[in-house]
């Protein structure tokens, strides 16, 4: 009874149930059938992308406590200022209507078993002709204030803003919810198996070893859409991230506004300014730091970089070619907000999924997924036969049985040894299991040259990876990961990379859609990414570097330059 409570809270979360015998119908606000629709709009691939940002950006200021008064200004004040648009687009927006249907929930208690629970029920609400602009505000009312009073730590998770863009030209459908905020500069994917016999025959490198190749974006270069304005520039309207910490946070430390892992944290604090919550750190010590923080934004981010990696992946949450069967045992090495573990326990019922973060289930089950990282953010909610760990992966591995599976995403500057982390992951697989990483290059290309030295998103990249390599972490493993697991032994070996653009100037509507996700992601991360390693290991004051970032954001989103990333 516990396990199906469990698992249509899930569910829940995922996408709302929509009730269908009972719609609600409200009243309609506007009625001007003779007015153009949203066709107008999603049929103007520029015009399209850009009010996808705009509701992107308003999602994110609305985590501020002036949320609800800026999102009742004017229409002109939100979404018609400033370059946003030019006089055809504000024509196009401003004589549009649209048919909104999006769910909505009303909030009743009852008792199961012996916890409290919170039962939505699910209804469609219809609203017809209405304009753009009252469109958003409709389906944003309230918004805050219902996340704020939910259960649900996180503001803008991927179940709260789906109905938000479904409404919205039904942007990025996925398999069976739509997601919602936060991209990826992207690395080569790398598939491959250990050696069968026993582990000294594994360690053998006389071992013969066999390789296959896919197919791959590598010296392919993607059309550029000329009908892309890349004169005008959109609004920097993008808000500083919540700088609160939970009272349920508090052994996490707080630096420079952002709340980072505990565990491990790195480096020895040398100087802590009480005032501004700030913690110095010596940066002779910063190899053992992940630079990133594990507060609610970046969670955010990392849930929409995994929607992101699935539509680019076919909606494959992995590419090895495992028999079902065989898929006992599994781990995720820094499994962030235990995203990828969860589908994979859902998927796989009768694997054991693993990961490093916080331990759920103590006892031993003979398939498990398990999943480990530095921060216990997952989720309590999980599949029965998913665990998290609190670990670093950079340790010794003290597992007593082997895995069938193992997986790695996203671990660029996070490893100083990656040689030694796919020999422990050869060692722990058994005879014939399967390791695949997905990872990328920190460093941005253009087949074009558009993207010289002398603008401000490619000195903060090469930056970035120069602060990295200072403290011994490596921004770049995309394209090595190759050479070190034929190194380390490992046999059928499929290397596959591909371009992901950063903005929408792709002119192929795939490419335009990952990169329009990818701009978006990096647009929510870069803060991110920026502070401990600049400030930390830079020496550069919190000014400085939100007045680059201030820089970076305004040619990301003018379209000045054809970036892409690996992956």
């Amino acid at each position: 009874m516990q396990n199906l409570s469990q698992a249509k809270e899930r569910k829940r979360r995922k996408m709302p149930k929509i009730n269908k015998e009972k719609p609600v119908t409200a009243q309609e606000l506007s009625s001007t059938p003779s007015k153009p629709t949203t066709s107008s709009i999603s049929a103007d691939p520029v015009l399209g992308h850009r009010v996808v940002i705009l509701i992107h950006n308003f999602l994110q200021s609305a985590k501020e406590p002036d949320a609800q008064r800026r999102m009742d200004a004017k229409a002109d004040v939100n979404y018609m200022s400033g370059p946003h648009f030019d006089e055809d687009h504000v024509k196009k927006v401003g004589e549009s209507t649209m048919n909104v249907e999006f769910p909505t929930t009303t909030t009743t208690t009852t008792q199961v078993n012996y916890d409290d629970e919170n039962e939505e029920s699910h209804a469609k609400l219809k609203i017809k002709g209405l304009s753009v602009d009252d469109a958003i505000k409709t389906l944003m009312k309230g918004f805050l204030d219902k996340r704020r009073a939910s259960r649900d730590s996180r503001c803008c998770g991927s179940h709260d803003v789906a109905p938000i863009y479904e409404a919205f030209f039904f942007f990025w459908h996925t398999r069976t919810h739509l997601f919602g905020t936060a991209a990826v500069c992207t690395g080569p994917v790398v598939q491959m198996s250990a050696l069968g016999g026993s582990f000294s025959e594994r360690s053998d490198a006389a071992s013969p070893m066999s390789t296959t190749s896919d197919t791959s974006d590598e010296g392919v270069a993607l059309e550029i859409d000329d009908s892309e304005d890349n004169d005008s520039t959109l609004d920097d309207r993008m808000s500083s991230y919540t700088k609160s910490v939970t009272s349920s946070a508090t052994d996490y430390p707080t630096e420079y506004g952002r709340r980072y892992h505990a565990f491990r944290a790195g480096g020895k604090c040398i100087e802590y300014h009480a005032a501004t919550h700030k913690c110095l750190r010596d940066p002779a010590h910063y190899d053992t730091a992940y630079f990133a923080p594990n507060d609610e934004d970046e969670l955010g981010r990392l849930d929409f970089n995994h929607e992101l990696v699935l539509k680019i992946l076919d909606y494959n949450l992995f590419l090895a070619p495992i028999d079902e069967k065989e898929m006992q045992r599994v781990l995720d090495i820094g499994t962030g907000t235990g995203i990828w573990a969860i589908e994979m326990g859902d998927t796989f019922p009768n694997a054991q999924v693993c990961t490093t973060a916080i331990t759920l289930h103590d006892r031993k089950l003979s398939r498990q997924i398990i999943g480990n990282d530095l921060s216990a953010t997952q989720p309590n909610l999980v599949p029965s036969n998913v665990r998290f760990e609190i670990d670093d992966v950079e340790s010794d591995w003290l597992y007593e049985d082997h895995f069938d599976f193992i997986f790695s995403r996203y671990m660029a500057g996070s490893l100083s040894d990656w040689p030694t982390l796919i020999s422990r992951a050869y060692e722990n697989l058994r005879p014939g299991g399967w390791i695949e990483f997905q990872d990328y290059d920190f460093e941005f290309s253009s087949h074009d040259g558009s993207l010289t030295p002398n603008h401000y998103t490619y000195q903060w990249d090469h930056l970035f990876m120069e602060a990295a390599r200072s403290v011994g972490l490596d921004p770049c493993p995309g394209s090595k990961l190759e050479a070190w697991v034929r190194e380390a032994g490992f046999v059928k070996v499929t290397h596959r990379l591909i371009k992901v653009p950063i903005g929408p100037w792709a002119k192929d509507q795939y490419h335009k859609d990952i990169g329009m996700g990818n701009l978006i992601q990096l647009l929510d991360g870069l803060e991110a990414f920026t502070l401990r390693l600049f400030c930390g290991i830079l020496g550069w004051t919190e000014e400085k570097v939100s007045m680059l970032l201030s820089h970076v954001r305004q040619e990301l989103r003018s379209g000045a330059f054809h970036a892409y990333g690996k992956l």
